[in-house]
This record gives structure tokens, C-alpha cells and sequence, in this order.
């Protein structure tokens, strides 16, 4: 994030199967949305609403879901979860895409890449890592977590101490 001296930035990570409406998140990945503050207020899917300090991220977010703007889909958390939501592989394919801007197998690396990044922030031996996040080996994390992280484990290990 780029930030300058006397900067605040905040921001809130939703989980996977909640979307914003009318948001195309597709273009939007692995990129941060600026949103023009004026006078304490933005703008965001045609609501004006006051931005609020951290304290208050908890309300603001309330009430985005509140006004629709936020939306939790049941049946991408129902099939992430593991239950069978019964459709075809086509539909489940297009489901995923339209609601998160990812395939489901791009989630399931992306959870296993943070888990692992967890494990080493708490000074676990990549090794070890490997095996409790689902990777093959070593090498296999080193890579996963080069692409999605941009660190390889010895140097998200460095970066703790």
C-alpha cells in the first residue's frame, strides 16, 4: 500500500462468499480501490455514506449490508464449506466466478497460501508448514507462497524476528 507521512488507511477483508453488488471483481484482483473521501463522506455503489474510524468499521460495514450493497451469498459458503450444493459443474464453475472473481480452486490455494503464512508469522519450521497447510513439500509452499505472497518462507520467517 502506498502511503506518505500523516496517511490513515483502514480497510476490512470480507470472507470469500460475500460480494459487493454491482461491483465486477474480476478486474479488481490483487488491486486497491481508491474511494474519494470529501468532508469526512464517500461514495460507494450511488450511497453516500460517512467513513468512519477504525471504532466505527464495524457499524459502517453493518450498514452497507444493511442497504444492499454488501451481499453474503448462502450457497458459495454452503459449497465452500464442503456440503453438496447439487449443481452442475458448469453452474458451480459460473456461480463461483460471478460471486467472488475466483474459480473455487483459486480459493482453495489462496486459503492454504494463508494458513501457511499464519503458521510461519508464528515461527513454524517451513517444513512443518508444508505438511499442515496441504502442500506436497517444501518446494511446493516455497512457490505457492513466492506467487501469491510474494515472499518465500525463509524471508516471511525473517520478517518476524
Amino acid at each position: 500500500m502506498d502511503y506518505h507521512a500523516g496517511d490513515t488507511h483502514w480497510g476490512v477483508e470480507f470472507e470469500v462468499h460475500v460480494a459487493w453488488s454491482g461491483l465486477d471483481k474480476g478486474p479488481l484482483l490483487g488491486r486497491l480501490v481508491d474511494v474519494p473521501i470529501v468532508d469526512g463522506w464517500c461514495e460507494i455503489s450511488g450511497i453516500r455514506i460517512h467513513v468512519p474510524d477504525y471504532d466505527g468499521l464495524e457499524v459502517f460495514v453493518q450498514r452497507l449490508a444493511g442497504q444492499g450493497v454488501l451481499v453474503a451469498d448462502h450457497d458459495i459458503y454452503l459449497a465452500l464449506r464442503g456440503d453438496d450444493p447439487h449443481w452442475s459443474q458448469r453452474t458451480m464453475r459460473r456461480r463461483f466466478r460471478d460471486v467472488t472473481g475466483l474459480g473455487r480452486k483459486q480459493i482453495e490455494q489462496l486459503r492454504r497460501a494463508r494458513e501457511a503464512y499464519a503458521l510461519l508469522q508464528q515461527g513454524m519450521r517451513p517444513a512443518e508448514v508444508a505438511v499442515q497447510a496441504g502442500y506436497a513439500d517444501q518446494p511446493h509452499l516455497t512457490r505457492a507462497l513466492r506467487l501469491l505472497a510474494g515472499q518465500t518462507p525463509a524471508e516471511i520467517l525473517a520478517e518476524r524476528e
